[in-house]
């Protein structure tokens, strides 16, 4: 399996996020993300 690929890349900074980042800190960055995406319709 290729560990550097773009996939997987995804996916294990998507992983750092989430076992690194406070519940706060996520929350806050799913409330920007679906802002931003609200903004862009």
């Amino acid at each position: 399996w290729e560990l550097m690929s773009p996939a997987n890349q995804r996916y294990l900074c998507l992983m750092w996020v989430v076992l690194t980042g406070t519940r706060k800190n996520v929350t806050r960055l799913l409330m920007k993300v679906m802002s931003d995406s609200q903004c862009q319709h």
